[in-house]
């Protein structure tokens, strides 16, 4: 018997002697993912970005690249013909005229024709990278092999042999031109900012999230994302689910947060809306309006009228109701949840349901590599990554925190004079890793101001906590933060600091916390709460809407009466470290005023208090 086998092992070192830069191996036999044995690598996964450009391109080509697609796992054998499909047409049976090929070998040269060039815009750009072609057959052989039957089920493989170093096997398409566009300036991380529908390029990790909202927006008229702070819901719609709503014809309405006063906001957005010339902002096609309502417990956090939260939900109601909105996206924070899931929208709700997912490792590893690959960056030495992993794949809603301390490890390299593209281990240790990244930013901010400018500093943040439920940032209108002519010029400069730090965003009318994990990540932050105490500062948040309404009216039935919160505040008023501003303690010390020609006496309080 003639020996015609040949013993996977051999063929290894056979290959090993080429002396190509370049390789791609592809094997369409049975068992040919025994192959990954004889390689000792493991599977290079589907780590290639949605942008390829000019500069990846030359890395691809500069740096070796030994790679392996096989048609079957190890254990699979590889069908010659699979019955009913024919080349180039998928939906005909055989005949005659047909020159029938096997499963892997149709996809393959579809592939090769142009249908694997991922499209990063509007258009391809023009070439097929060997990842891209393996991900385009797999997901073309296994599900039509599985649908023949389970026994026949194909499971394409890829990996690297030893000789694989950060290249990548090209090929050009055959019918479209070369389209790779050079490198923007700019940080591959969004430090503690919420990924937009424009940062979509650079939004990774959350492929299988994606889909599930998707499956959930097309059969829900109302989808509400739910999550602990940190688990990145408002990215995950406003930079995965959105884009791709956008692409299927439907109209994306701009985004909102409820604030204060929902009822006006959500006029406003609709206002906004119509003012679209028609068409201007809807594809062809289109399929109806989506909104999406941003941190929906500010309805309970920032809004303290019972009955706007009411009338809130009910225009919401009947907004899915007569079909101006044709879906409804919620985010909210999930330990707000029981507190908001009934009224109205209650039985859509409970359908439309969708709770964020933790990060799997391989989710992390695309968070942190992919975008770096994009950018043409690279870890050195490669074993940070995993590092980075562990310090946060046991922390829950440490999200933030590791895109923060991601981009702040690129600013050190931006920063650096250096030229080597590198994200440094040095540089990370420095910063204290991921945990001590954003407090370490924080303490070095405070550290560096006056001691009048610390005090503002104080006032500021904590009017940026919440600490309703589990402590978490809150917008404060610039309003709020104007406390007298000798503090005010502070006031901008603090805020101007905070922003410039990263650690701070500022809108057109109002300052907000980068993100929730300063409120949790930072030590001093936590000792002025303790300090403050959690009933003064939940004193304040309530006081700020009264005296707000009160300062715009001058409607003094609105001024507190016999009220025992009015003896609090009196008493905090006497304190040094006060944070109330200049319309609270005018509020404060007319509602003293009212108690005092009405009563004599607030209960509580004693008299030489009420003296101002």
């Amino acid at each position: 018997m003639v020996k015609t086998f040949i013993p996977m092992a051999d063929l290894q070192r056979a290959l090993d002697g080429l002396p190509c830069r370049h390789l791609l191996v592809v094997l369409d036999c049975c068992f040919s993912g025994a192959f990954k044995w004889s390689s000792r690598s493991r599977d290079i996964g589907m780590l290639m970005p949605r942008r390829i450009y000019k500069e990846r391109f030359d890395r691809f080509i500069a740096d070796p690249a030994w790679q392996v697609i096989t048609s079957a796992a190890y254990d699979q054998r590889a069908l010659d013909v699979l019955e009913g499909k024919a080349t180039g047409d998928r939906g005909r049976t055989s005949s005659a005229d047909d020159t029938p090929h096997s499963p892997f070998a149709r996809a393959l040269f579809e592939a090769l024709a142009g249908s694997a060039d991922v499209k990063g815009a509007r258009e391809g750009d023009g070439i097929i990278t060997a990842t891209e072609l393996y991900a385009f057959i797999r997901d073309q052989v296994e599900p039509e092999t599985i649908e023949a039957g389970q026994q026949k089920r194909q499971t394409p493989r890829f990996f690297p042999l030893k000789k694989h170093d950060k290249g990548e096997f090209i090929f050009l398409h055959p019918r479209h031109r070369l389209n790779l566009p050079p490198i923007p300036k700019r940080s591959p991380y969004k430090g503690l900012e919420s990924f937009d529908e424009d940062d979509q390029l650079l939004f990774y990790g959350r492929d299988d999230a994606i889909k599930e909202l998707r499956a959930k927006a097309q059969h829900n008229r109302l989808v509400v994302v739910s999550g602990a702070s940190g688990t990145g819901k408002s990215s995950v719609i406003k930079a995965g689910l959105l884009p791709v709503l956008r692409a299927e014809g439907f109209r994306i309405l701009p985004v909102m947060r409820p604030g204060s006063h929902p009822v006006a906001e959500l006029d406003r957005v609709l206002e906004e809306a119509r003012t679209v010339p028609d068409g201007a902002d809807e594809p062809a096609g289109g399929r109806g309006s989506v909104l999406l309502i941003d941190q929906f417990e500010e309805v309970i956090t920032r809004c303290a009228d019972l009955q706007e939260r009411e009338q809130f939900d009910a225009r919401l109601r009947e907004l899915l109701d007569d079909g101006r909105i044709h879906r409804l996206i919620l985010t909210v924070r999930a330990d707000f949840e029981p507190q908001l899931d009934s009224g109205p929208l209650h039985g859509d709700w409970l359908k439309g349901r969708y709770t964020v997912p933790p990060f799997s490792l391989e989710e992390l590893k695309e968070v942190i590599v992919l975008p770096t690959l994009q950018e043409v960056l690279m870890f050195d030495p490669p074993e940070l990554v995993d590092e980075i992993i562990a310090e946060v794949v046991q922390s829950p809603g440490a999200l933030p925190l590791l895109s923060y301390t991601l981009s702040e490890l690129y600013e050190a390299y931006r920063t650096s004079g250096r030229e080597d593209l590198a994200l440094k281990q040095n540089d990370y240790d420095k910063l204290g890793g991921v945990m001590g990244a954003l407090r370490t930013k924080a303490e070095n901010l405070y550290a560096s101001l006056q001691p009048a400018q610390r005090a503002t500093m104080r006032k500021i943040v904590l009017r940026m906590v919440s600490v309703e439920g589990d402590l978490a940032g809150r917008r404060v209108p610039m309003a709020d933060l104007e406390y007298s002519a000798d503090e005010d010029p502070r006031v901008a400069e603090v805020i101007e600091r905070l922003v410039g730090a990263r650690l701070a965003v500022k809108g057109r009318d109002y300052i907000a916390p980068a993100h929730d994990a300063l409120v949790r990540a930072w030590k001093t932050l936590h000792d002025w709460v303790h300090a403050a105490g959690r009933d003064k500062l939940l004193l304040g948040e309530r006081l700020g809407p009264e005296a707000d309404e009160f300062a715009r009216t001058g409607n003094r039935a609105l001024l507190w009466y016999n009220k025992p919160h009015l003896a609090v505040a009196a008493v905090e008023l006497h304190n040094p470290e006060h944070g109330f501003n200049a319309k609270e303690v005018a509020f404060i010390r007319k509602s003293v005023a009212r108690n005092k020609r009405n009563t004599g006496i607030i209960k509580g309080m004693s008299q030489d208090l009420l003296i101002f």
